[in-house]
């Protein structure tokens, strides 16, 4: 029956790869694709306007730390699922930290899909080992949401001027904000920071895509101003070896809430 189903919403702007969702769910028999969107400026009353379980948005569209934070709060119901490639570990970490309850590769085999997003439906966390080995293993600074204010208009390519007005605050103030901030890291300039910053409000796809890499375009979903709590930072001189996960074998690891 349609009303003992998983509803899943599907935010993309691939038409192809919605209409092979579709048919893996219609076999299925236990999912139903409720609906899509690749139009961001609709997809509020696009997801307001029906009854959903999973909210699975595409990496490739571009999905921003400020569009995830806005559907957990349209949508305190529903579990959010991140699929496709290129998720870096410092955005992962904080799209966990938002909500989102898996990271689901793209090359994933149509059975091991259904499963995770039935794991995610029941409650469970899906996340590959190597993604969560990454997460575990990177160096976090924390910020003072001032900081974290700054540090995301940063990535955005705001001037010193440009960031003193839309933060109410001097030029003088925001050098020495700054200067505190490359010390805190361990960066010696803006540049570098901006770098770090970006990494960690906009996920790898959308850099490639934002950066014309291989033709692409920008992505659906651009940086907003949204503070951050911390800065995620790959460790010194490569990964540090990761905490072991209970339950997690090569493929993924599942925690239950």
């Amino acid at each position: 029956m349609n009303d003992e189903r998983t509803h899943v919403f599907l935010i993309s702007n691939n038409c192809i790869l919605s209409e092979g969702l579709r048919s893996v769910f219609s076999a299925s028999g236990e999912f139903e694709l409720t609906g899509t969107c690749g139009d961001p400026t609709r997809l509020a009353g696009c997801l307001a306007s029906r009854e959903i379980d999973i909210v699975l948005a595409d990496v490739a569209a571009g999905p921003t730390l400020t569009m995830l934070r806005e559907i957990r709060g349209w949508m305190i119901r529903a579990q959010v699922v991140l699929w496709g490639n290129g998720i870096s570990p410092e955005f992962a970490f904080h799209a966990m930290e938002s909500g989102v309850r898996a990271v689901i590769p793209l090359e994933l085999p149509a059975p091991a899909f259904l499963a995770a997003l039935t794991g995610v439906r029941n409650g469970q966390l899906w996340f590959t080992k190597e993604l969560m080995d990454s997460v575990l293993s990177a160096k976090r600074s924390p910020l003072t949401k001032r900081e974290g204010q700054l540090v995301s208009l940063l990535s955005q390519g705001l001037k010193n001027k440009q960031l003193a007005y839309t933060l109410g605050i001097t030029e003088g103030t925001i050098k020495v904000y700054l200067s505190r901030l490359f010390k805190k890291v361990g960066v010696n300039d803006r540049f570098q920071l901006a770098l770090y910053a970006l990494k960690n409000v906009i996920n790898d796809q959308a850099l490639g895509l934002e950066s014309g890499a291989e033709g692409g375009t920008v992505g659906l979903y651009e940086a907003k101003t949204n503070s951050l709590h911390s800065l995620v930072m790959p460790p010194a001189g490569g990964n540090s070896p990761a905490m072991a996960l209970a339950g997690s074998d090569e493929r993924g690891a599942r925690l239950s809430r």
